[in-house]
């Protein structure tokens, strides 16, 4: 995939890994290749640098319970003379999947160093927004979105009573139409209850504070005093 190079009954997996590795040999050639109206199972791919150009790769499977893609036909010769300076497929997920790598080692990656890593490898120019939300993309490839991990709240309650016999974990949820949204959720982690119980003095403290993430909410806390005078945790909520 650093260079991608066709040829008659090559196998791709997928459409999305065949696709992938047109829109690098786009970059790389710096020709606009642009995809046709396509389905899960044949794709076709032009260039669009020239009208009169005869380059062309088109792959695709009889077999609709199979996604793998063979390429049935290409002419891989060029008949347009010209170079693009910047092409299409320079967008933000195409450099968040080059970099993803980058960006995970490093989220404080400035703008001037994506910018000039851009420019060296593959010899093109990109603007401040479209560094931005590249580095935005990145995030969510290597975090997952919100709503992603939101749907792993129950997965991450049963596995807090799995592996912490007595844990109380409580979720409410509501209704949106048929949309099932987040409410609220407790955790009282029995090791911690039974902790407060056995060695901490005999008070609870209450506190809250405001979430300031996309979803926002509430963090509510319980805490206790053990013999050293710390702060121990009992139980938390968000809300």
């Amino acid at each position: 995939m650093k260079n991608p190079t066709f040829e008659l009954g090559m196998e791709f997996a997928n459409s999305k890994v065949f696709k992938n590795a047109i829109r690098k040999h786009s970059v790389i050639t710096k020709k606009e290749l642009r995809f046709k109206p396509n389905t899960r199972h044949k794709v076709c791919a032009v260039c669009r640098t020239s009208p009169n150009c005869r380059w062309m790769i088109y792959a695709s499977n009889t077999d609709l319970d199979n996604p793998t893609l063979f390429i049935k036909s290409l002419r891989l010769e060029h008949t347009c003379s010209s170079l693009v300076g910047k092409v299409y497929h320079m967008h933000a997920p195409f450099i968040a999947e080059e970099y993803q790598e980058f960006f995970m080692s490093d989220p404080n990656w400035t703008r001037e160093g994506m910018q000039n890593a851009i420019n060296k490898d593959f010899g093109m120019s990109v603007g401040y927004q479209m560094c931005y939300r590249a580095k935005m993309r990145a995030k969510k490839l290597a975090q997952g979105s919100y709503e992603d991990q939101y749907n792993l709240v129950e997965s991450y309650a049963r596995e807090l009573k799995k592996t912490n016999p007595g844990t109380s974990v409580w979720i409410q949820t509501e209704l949106d139409g048929e949309i099932v949204r987040f409410k609220r959720i407790y955790i009282c982690i029995a090791a911690l209850k039974k902790g407060w119980r056995e060695g901490c003095r005999p008070y609870i403290g209450l506190d809250d504070c405001h979430l300031k993430t996309v979803h926002k909410g509430q963090l509510l806390s319980a805490v206790g005093i053990d013999g050293n005078n710390g702060i121990y945790p009992i139980a938390w909520a968000i809300v």
